[in-house]
């Protein structure tokens, strides 16, 4: 019964509905921005997350439609999202996309034809081919032109040599020409030879000392661009790679001055008592944040009383300074560094010991020699220019003392150094 009176329902008339579900997807948005599918579609590279809203109605059962869809590029299958009507993305890498998308209806009648949406997205410069091209032709150019400086200035030493071997030759014949006066053309070459070796010191000195302010300048630069410049993280970066290479170039030009000062003739040392312990405190509080860049730890085991010596106080301690670096550079990260002090018999000992890589048999017999290179290597990169020991046993020497090495290959080394104590 009904209000308008009887109702008859024929059963057998009922028919199985052919009718498909329509499929289409709406638009996509970015924040307030909405973008639809007849649109060409580019998303800026500033974007976090996207959303892509679609429908299918069905005025018989619109909750139970079913969608699934397939990002071309990124997924392989289809992925089920059940009756959601809207589907949000993450921050997708650059390029061209495809986002199909089909739907079922509650019989499990599947779209015929899936909704197809395209868009891009905008790649960051840094992420282009293009931003590695110029990279690239910047590296090749720096290279080549590295490359041309090296040919130059051994062109120059080519020329040079040329020019010395000339006038040796020529100073030769007169020598062989005039026999009865060998003696004294002997005499004359050798003094040439000395004032030359005394030339070549003198420029590598004043080479070294005019690059040690131009150096200087650029590590000032680069700390006050770290500490106040407003930096990105690619800037910083490069800015920090620019800070360590000042650094190594002016421990390197350092060693270059130590090494032609004391090859010069007129090399002086100038003795004064000092305080032995205080001086390496000195050193020690200088090298302890390079030490600590490592996460290395400098141990001290001093003796409770203070001893003095008589030394150059500005060699001690590019003794003390030489060794401790050298037990920095070539230790691993995380080891521990020993410097200790203690008296005994008039003489005062100090030592240096690390954990790191050692010295072979081989590297003994050369490791006094300058710019030599042993088989250690620093363990993060650090630069070398083979003088430190050099400089270490000459100026130890200098000052009336003797140095003493304790050293396994793979286990550590121990330097010990020794002086007369003053008594007072």
């Amino acid at each position: 019964p009904s209000f308008g009176g009887p109702v008859i329902l024929d059963v057998s008339a009922l028919r199985e509905s052919n009718y498909t579900s329509k499929l289409f997807i709406e638009n996509l948005t970015i924040g307030d921005k909405i973008f639809f599918p007849d649109e060409d579609i580019n998303l800026p590279s500033s974007y976090s997350r996207f959303t892509i809203n679609f429908n299918s109605p069905s005025f018989s059962s619109g909750n139970k439609i079913q969608f699934k869809y397939k990002l071309i590029g990124v997924d392989n299958d289809w992925v089920d999202i059940g009756n959601q009507h809207s589907i949000t993305f993450q921050k997708l890498p650059y390029g061209n996309y495809v986002f199909e998308l089909i739907a079922s209806d509650n019989r499990g009648n599947l779209v015929n034809k899936p909704a197809i949406l395209k868009f891009s997205v905008r790649a960051k410069i840094y992420e282009t081919p293009y931003f590695y091209i110029v990279l690239f032709l910047i590296l090749i150019s720096i290279i080549a032109y590295a490359f041309y400086l090296k040919l130059k200035i051994a062109k120059i030493r080519e020329e040079k040599l040329e020019k010395i071997v000339s006038e040796r030759t020529s100073s030769l014949q007169i020598a062989k020409e005039q026999a009865e006066i060998a003696v004294l053309e002997e005499k004359s070459l050798r003094s040439k030879a000395e004032e030359e070796n005394r030339q070549k010191n003198e420029l590598l000195r004043i080479v070294s000392h005019d690059l040690k302010n131009p150096v200087s300048a650029i590590k000032g630069f680069t700390e006050m661009l770290l500490e106040d410049g407003i930096l990105n993280e690619e800037d910083r970066s490069v800015v920090e790679m620019m800070q360590d290479a000042s650094e190594r170039l002016r421990e390197m030009i350092t060693q270059l001055l130590n090494f032609s000062r004391f090859e010069g003739e007129n090399f002086t040392v100038i003795k004064s008592e000092v305080f032995l312990k205080g001086e390496i405190a000195k050193v020690l509080e200088r090298l302890e944040p390079v030490a600590l860049k490592k996460d290395q730890k400098l141990i001290r085991e001093f003796q409770q009383d203070e001893v003095k010596i008589k030394v150059d106080y500005l060699l001690l301690g590019q003794i003390i300074e030489n060794l401790v670096s050298n037990a920095i550079k070539y230790s691993a990260p995380s080891k521990e560094i020993l410097i200790w002090l203690k008296e005994n018999n008039g003489k005062v000992f100090v030592g240096v010991k690390d954990n790191g890589q050692g010295f072979s048999a081989k590297d003994k017999e050369n490791m006094f020699k300058p710019f030599v290179k042993l088989s250690s290597l620093p363990t993060a990169g650090e630069h070398s220019t083979g003088l430190g020991l050099t400089i270490v046993k000459k100026f130890i020497e200098l000052n009336d003392g003797t140095l003493t090495l304790t050293s396994e290959k793979g286990v550590g080394s121990e330097f010990i150094i020794s002086f007369d104590v003053v008594k007072n």
